[in-house]
């Protein structure tokens, strides 16, 4: 568990102590790049490395660090996965194990000259690194997506389904959504040939459905189904100028419903359910943990799994519960 939380905070105090709008502007992706960062500091934790080996194990980090924005054009978004966690991970353990196997490397990867911070950074804050460490832990403001799709659909989704569940809205008998968001997030779900990074596919989906969950958003083969395609015609997504002004720090949606019957129904959503300013409760989190797990382990062993997290803290040994997490 220390280990986990452990890598959390390596990593985003990274992200924070960097320039992220200084690389973004030149295509470098910060998250992958700090990620590596975040996975070496598990991996030393559970190695129990000593504190030299692990400044080696951090700058052997800073030497992988890579990442480009081009995942953002890969149409599958299947590149996104590999760059922003696959590689940090292989990256993080290999880092480890170098310096476990006795490699050395700078011991200032953070502050020495020509250091991981100042190279990509024209702004850069590197107090960020150490401020409030031991008492403002990462972890704790991270999110939890409530839809097993794209976070950039998770405002449209709740908006969507807000308005039928309050006004009981057929979505057979939707005329058009109209959906407004940032101007990157809306470029990032328009139209996408994967199912769950499509706003106009999952609304259409949503609509047909009266509902979202793993199974109907991962599935390609509703991307060809004949009414899913006819309800997607039904879907307007554009970029709007007031909430691209206030994102990143505002991830906000407005959505738009007009019925057949020309009803007309708009709601505005900022606080997403799930974000650390608007966390959900634990039974929503378990219900979400089900939803997906369920299908894949079975009723049992699900619950079984949900038991021990909550005597997570009680624990001396998680092994047993990890086992529970494979599928076999």
């Amino acid at each position: 568990m220390t280990a986990f939380v452990l890598g959390y905070d390596v990593m985003c105090r990274a992200v924070r102590a960097v320039d992220r709008e200084w690389m973004h502007e030149r295509g470098l992706h910060t998250a992958s790049m700090c990620a590596n960062f975040g996975t070496t500091a598990v991996a030393c934790r559970l190695l129990g490395l000593n504190a030299e080996q692990i400044r080696y194990a951090l700058a052997f980090a800073g030497t992988q660090a890579a990442g480009l924005h081009t995942w953002r054009e890969e149409l599958e978004h299947v590149d996104k996965a590999l760059a922003r966690a696959g590689l940090p991970a292989r990256n993080g353990v290999s880092a480890a194990l170098w310096a476990q196997a006795g490699f050395t490397a700078t011991p200032t990867i953070f502050e020495g000259s020509h250091n991981f911070i100042q190279s990509f950074s024209e702004k850069a804050q590197p107090t960020e690194i150490t401020r409030d460490l031991g008492v403002r832990y990462e972890i704790l403001d991270t999110s939890i997506k409530i839809y097993p799709a794209g976070q950039p659909i998770q405002a449209t989704l709740n908006g969507y389904f807000t308005l039928v569940r309050e006004h009981q809205l057929d979505g057979r008998d939707v005329h058009e959504v109209l959906v407004r968001l940032p101007q990157s997030q809306a470029q990032t779900v328009n139209d996408r040939l994967i199912p769950d990074t499509s706003c106009q596919h999952l609304l259409a989906v949503a609509m047909l459905d009266g509902n979202i969950d793993f199974q109907n958003s991962h599935d390609p083969q509703r991307m060809h189904d004949p009414e899913v395609l006819e309800l997607k015609k039904r879907v307007r997504l554009v970029s709007d100028t007031e909430l691209t002004k206030k994102f990143p720090e505002v991830r906000a949606a407005i959505i738009e419903i007009t019925m057949s019957d020309g009803r007309h129904f708009q709601t505005y959503v900022d606080r997403l359910p799930g974000a650390p300013y608007n966390p959900l409760s634990a039974k929503e989190a378990e219900s979400k943990f089900l939803s997906l797990s369920v299908p894949i382990l079975g009723p049992d062993k699900s619950q079984a799994i949900l038991e021990s997290v909550r005597r997570l803290e009680a624990m001396i040994n998680i092994s047993e519960l990890c086992t529970m997490l494979q599928k076999r």
